[in-house]
């Protein structure tokens, strides 16, 4: 890699985590334009997922959620890079941000998860949104097996 795109990487990814600073709460405008930015800049997408696992891991708890809602946006609208970059370290995210959420947020998360299990709804793939092997967490210690 050059120096040019080195320095073009680093400023999309600092564009991309000051939009992930910005979302505070649950906001669909919000989760649909960081989506839409993934997509736009799917060139980028390993840099943009360790971006997006490293806010989840960083976020107090009650971002967590509306972050977790994007990554959920990105797999779901955009899929293949994605799903392959999320899925190698999807148990360890989504586990450290069930650790530390409240009962009402971990509902969402297993709701959320559930969905993984399961084709995206109006999509000509009938694939789950990430591979049998992926779908293995286990949340609440934990038996959440999708």
């Amino acid at each position: 890699m050059s120096y040019d795109e080195q320095d073009q990487t680093a400023e999309v990814i600092e564009d991309y985590q000051s939009a992930l600073d910005g979302l505070t709460m649950n906001s669909r405008f919000e989760i649909t334009n960081l989506t839409q930015i993934a997509r736009d800049l799917t060139n980028y997408a390993f840099p943009i997922a360790e971006t997006l696992e490293q806010h989840i891991k960083k976020v107090p708890p009650q971002r967590k959620l509306p972050a977790m809602y994007v990554l959920d946006s990105i797999v779901k609208n955009i899929g293949t890079p994605y799903t392959l970059f999320f899925g190698k370290n999807l148990y360890s995210t989504f586990m450290d941000s069930y650790a530390s959420v409240n009962d009402s947020t971990r509902r969402k998360m297993e709701e959320m998860l559930k969905t993984w299990k399961e084709p995206v709804p109006g999509s000509i793939d009938k694939n789950p949104v990430f591979p049998p092997d992926v779908n293995q967490l286990s949340a609440s210690q934990h038996t959440l097996s999708i």
